[in-house]
């Protein structure tokens, strides 16, 4: 991949993402699990969530319900 981040640039880091279970946040959610950083995705959706934990990340993804 192409961009800013240098490879491993992240890692060790941890990063919070709002919105991360869907669309940009998730694929910033990967490309930063990909980096090396620990993340943390919240989203108020569930569905969202349930597919957040499938597309990958392992221990260096966990997911958060955030209500309204």
């Amino acid at each position: 991949m192409t961009g800013m981040l240098q490879a491993g640039s992240l890692k060790n880091k941890t990063i919070i993402i709002t919105g991360g279970g869907s669309g940009m946040g998730l694929a910033t959610a990967q490309r930063f699990v990909a980096e090396g950083a620990r993340i943390g995705v919240l989203d108020r959706s569930l569905r969202s969530l349930d597919i957040a934990r499938t597309v990958g990340g392992g221990e260096r993804l966990e997911v958060a319900h955030a209500d309204e």
